[in-house]
């Protein structure tokens, strides 16, 4: 899934990135990542839940390859798979909520909804086709986990490729009722949900600050690059 991350650089970058990515925050106008100001009561990170952390990451990984990477599947099936993956890992409501940053306080009820509906598809339309370019002589490394003030954990790991300084990836995750969430992805220090939000921002902005926009170049399949 590592392609999908290095991709979002692009565009998050990344994470998405990926989140990456259901960020149910209590003041949308924040502008640190999602996992910094996060509303979610995550459980307490005991020495356990660090293994489990990095467990959770490394499993992941090794789901995303299965699945995504195959070059009999049609690019229909890889996006179905890839949306299912997104959505069973990432928290990726709350990571829609912190994409829409102060807009979400504008937007109406009925386009919140619509925006929502249409993030996993988005982000599935705009990723799942890099892991046909998965090389499997790439290396995911999963090293340290630590525990984070607000009861979250930074899970640290990097990705060696053969023809390649290690690029590192940053995963914030939260225990939540017995199940493991992202956050979000940071590829060498730089948040995918950060950088989403801000290219969200310069559609709205370009649209005459209507949320309406963002949601008219979701439903099209619009690329979603910086203006």
């Amino acid at each position: 899934m590592l392609r999908f991350l290095l991709s979002s650089t692009l565009l998050y970058l990344t994470i998405n990135v990926l989140s990456a990515p259901c960020l149910l925050y209590a003041n949308a106008d924040e502008t640190s990542p999602p996992s910094e100001n996060t509303n979610t009561q995550a459980e307490p990170s005991l020495e356990g839940n660090l293994e489990e952390a990095k467990e959770f990451i490394i499993n992941l990984g090794k789901e995303a390859t299965s699945l995504l990477t195959s070059k009999t599947i049609s690019s229909t099936e890889r996006k179905t798979r890839f949306k299912q993956l997104f959505q069973g890992h990432f928290a990726t409501k709350s990571i829609a909520k912190f994409c829409l940053g102060r807009y979400w306080r504008i937007a109406t009820d009925e386009e919140k909804q619509k925006y929502i509906d249409l993030f996993d598809d988005s982000v599935a339309d705009n990723y799942a086709s890099k892991f046909s370019q998965y090389n499997p002589e790439d290396q995911f490394i999963v090293s340290t986990a630590r525990s984070l003030a607000d009861g979250g954990i930074k899970v640290n790991s990097k990705l060696q490729t053969p023809d390649g300084a290690p690029i590192n990836i940053v995963w914030l995750v939260y225990k939540k009722e017995g199940s493991y969430k992202i956050f979000d992805v940071l590829l060498e220090g730089v948040s995918m949900s950060v950088t989403q939000r801000s290219e969200y921002a310069s559609i709205i902005e370009k649209e005459g600050g209507k949320v309406s926009g963002l949601i008219s170049a979701l439903q099209n399949k619009q690329p979603l690059k910086k203006q």
